[in-house]
């Protein structure tokens, strides 16, 4: 193979890779929009998504994530009924949802998460957000939906907030089927 071909093989490879990862962002960030406008037909004011080593597979299906990435690190993306989305990442994983659109957070020790999550939720003196979607099933009337521990669920509200079940939402977007499936 000559030089020149081997450069234009190359900038075949790099253009291909750049319109697959356009692709990606693209359907994320479609795939936010739609979140964003079932959270509003819902009437509620976000989606908290919140992961520590894979225990909530729903949450990396409906962001559309790599469900084999490294996760051994808590992390939580807010959807808020409308506005940017906020990425709150620990820094040994920081880059663990650069795939998902929005603001990203960064934190090291859980004082700095518990900040980090009382701001995105609006209690540091800005418009509390009442009523936020988690995978929580109150009674564990749904095991299903049950991802997010008590310790979570008891952080979320002391900010001020109330988690509801997202198992209206999560059945929206997880228990139907695609046309081609259909």
């Amino acid at each position: 193979m000559k030089p020149h071909q081997i450069y234009l093989f190359a900038a075949a490879v790099l253009c291909s890779i750049f319109v697959a990862s356009m692709h990606a962002e693209q359907a994320t960030a479609e795939r936010v929009a739609e979140i964003q406008q079932a959270l509003r037909e819902a009437k509620l004011d976000g989606w908290l998504f919140y992961d520590f080593r894979h225990s909530d597979p729903l949450a990396y299906r409906i962001l559309k994530l790599d469900e084999k990435m490294l996760a051994s690190r808590r992390w939580f993306y807010y959807v808020p009924a409308s506005g940017e989305p906020v990425k709150i990442v620990q820094s040994i994983e920081q880059f663990k949802l650069d795939s998902l659109p929005g603001r990203k957070l960064v934190f090291r020790g859980w004082q700095e998460l518990h900040a980090r999550l009382k701001e995105v939720l609006g209690a540091s003196g800005k418009e509390s957000k009442k009523r936020i979607a988690m995978q929580y099933s109150p009674m564990n009337d749904i095991p299903y939906i049950s991802r997010v521990d008590a310790g979570t669920i008891e952080l979320v509200r002391s900010f001020g907030v109330e988690p509801v079940t997202s198992a209206e939402l999560v059945q929206r977007f997880e228990a139907v089927f695609s046309p081609a499936q259909h």
